[in-house]
């Protein structure tokens, strides 16, 4: 999601590196800033507490080996303090324990907070969530962990929500011309594959206002094992000629050859289908 001056004089300032974008199987020790390029927003993981994606990709789950209970991080591309709210008085189910609502949710601008109560476990937890919602991509945090934890997770929740920083969203420029980008624009390119229990899947949504979209995973399932990872990103994107360019929300910005064989489409010599139409916020 400056510069100094020393007298009269301006000093040159070093390029900052854009925090790290959050990657499957990767841990993040705390205190550090990692980025979620599909969600488009910054996130402070605190000292003392490790963060990872969950293995479903839908949730970053952050530990402590000294700080009691876990924290889950979600983030909504489209939503709104009103769904929050919703989704808030709702009962919210984890592994083995389903944390019920004590109350209603609490709105104060664009924050909600809320307090549960945990059931279904080996021992009575409680839960303290908080979320922020901005140009229509919602972030929260729910924090589980014993009673004795409570308030030290309501003040960590809500120092979460304070430190996220939210991305500039795309502003699309000149997306190019030619026969690729007509046939493209609008639509979404999809690369399926199954082997030896290995699905992979990637999807490129075009959008015709000149931003785009990507999701992908891996899933792996044999002899009863299964394990999934999922990435994903989002910026604008541009054809000349038979070159697309997607430059990324999160910094960076890749280049991939458009080829053809008959009627299909390859991506950098991989096939993917043109799917229509495709999704755009």
């Amino acid at each position: 999601m400056r510069a100094l001056l020393v007298g009269l004089v301006l000093l040159p300032t070093a390029a900052v590196a854009a925090p790290p974008s959050v990657q499957p199987g990767q841990q993040y020790p705390g205190p550090a800033t990692v980025r979620f390029d599909a969600v488009g927003v910054d996130m402070k993981i605190p000292a003392k507490w490790i963060g990872a994606m969950a293995p479903n990709g839908e949730a970053f789950l952050l530990v402590s080996k000294t700080e009691p209970g876990m924290i889950v991080a979600t983030g909504e591309p489209e939503s709104s303090v009103a769904k929050v709210k919703a989704s808030m008085s709702e009962a919210f189910p984890l592994e083995d324990v389903t944390l019920t609502p004590t109350g209603a949710p609490k709105v104060k601008g664009h924050r909600v907070t809320q307090s549960y109560s945990g059931s279904g476990g080996k021992q009575p937890l409680i839960g303290e969530a908080a979320a922020i919602v901005k140009g229509g991509v919602a972030v929260g945090f729910v924090a589980v962990g014993p009673k004795s934890a409570q308030q030290a997770h309501k003040k960590l929740v809500a120092r979460l929500v304070k430190n996220v920083r939210f991305l500039p969203k795309p502003k699309a420029g000149d997306t190019g011309g030619g026969a690729w980008h007509q046939k493209l624009t609008g639509y979404a390119l999809e690369h399926l594959r199954t082997s030896g229990g290995l699905s992979t899947r990637h999807t490129i949504h075009l959008c015709r206002n000149g931003t785009f979209s990507s999701s992908g995973g891996d899933s792996y399932l044999s002899g009863g094992f299964s394990a999934v990872g999922s990435s994903g990103s989002s910026g604008t994107w541009r054809i000349a000629g038979s070159t697309l360019t997607l430059t990324h929300r999160g910094g960076g910005t890749t280049k991939h050859a458009i080829t053809a064989k008959g009627s299909k489409t390859f991506l950098d010599g991989t096939r993917y289908f043109v799917a229509n139409p495709a999704s755009c916020r």
